[in-house]
């Protein structure tokens, strides 16, 4: 049987077919999750063999592309699900050269909007690389998700999702070594929230993570944000509607 376009390539699962450039097959895995012609709804493990077209791209310089793109799709909404998005990110920033991986780390805060997809990402990061422990990138890149929200923000935020993917906040903070007193977004607010998400009630005595010991919260300050970090778990842990919410996020 002969091509009826000079386009049309043979295949397997048909006589020919039109070929796609890696930036297809790329935005077809980022929306479907698949870069193959069939899609099942079944749920499919994300791995580097999944995504052949995105590590040709990356190999290619292309990489900065790359994150505009995931930036576009996260933003418009065009996945099917986020989870084709952070792990383009993930292997962006392990794989991509270096100005793909300042672009990758840059972009977390903004594709990794929630505690959820953060977990996410530091898994993939942590499967897709070879070494050992976090490089800078990755440290400042997850400090930069904890310091640019609000506290009141990042409270509710982070006591709602405590905890996802087997990775906490806990983690996340000790493995990015957030100096909460010396960071250019340091505030009182935010070094509270990130005492407790580290030490729990405990942290709440106005002890730094960094410095134990030594107080950097003035007490006036710590009376009025440690009411807001309670009441946001308190109601996280006391409303089943709540609850009953993030176990399906």
């Amino acid at each position: 049987m002969a091509s009826v376009h000079p386009e049309q390539k043979p295949a397997q699962e048909a006589p020919f077919k039109f070929s796609l450039d890696d930036w297809s097959l790329f935005r077809r895995f980022l929306i479907l999750g698949v870069e193959g012609a069939s899609y099942s709804a079944k749920a499919s493990s994300l791995r580097g063999e999944n995504a052949t077209a995105l590590r040709r791209l990356l190999a290619a310089g292309r990489g900065e592309e790359v994150v505009a793109e995931l930036l576009a799709v996260s933003a418009g909404g065009r996945c099917a699900k986020q989870d084709t998005v952070v792990f383009a990110l993930a292997l962006t920033a392990v794989h991509g050269d270096t100005a793909a991986k300042r672009a990758a780390y840059g972009a977390v805060p903004i594709i990794c909007s929630i505690p959820t997809t953060l977990f996410m990402f530091i898994g993939f990061v942590e499967a897709a690389g070879t070494g050992s422990g976090w490089g800078r990138g990755m440290r400042r890149a997850v400090q930069e998700w904890y310091a640019q929200k609000k506290p009141r923000q990042l409270a509710y935020t982070c006591t709602k999702y405590k905890e996802r993917l087997g990775w906490s906040h806990r983690d996340a903070l000790r493995l990015c070594h957030l100096n909460v007193t010396k960071h250019k977004k340091a505030s009182p607010g935010l070094a509270l929230v990130c005492r407790y998400l580290v030490k729990g009630k405990e942290g709440l005595k106005s002890t730094s993570i960094d410095t134990p010991g030594k107080s950097d919260t003035p007490a006036e300050v710590t009376d009025m944000e440690l009411s807001d970090v309670q009441q946001s778990d308190t109601m996280q842990q006391s409303d089943p509607m709540k609850q009953s919410d993030t176990m399906q996020q």
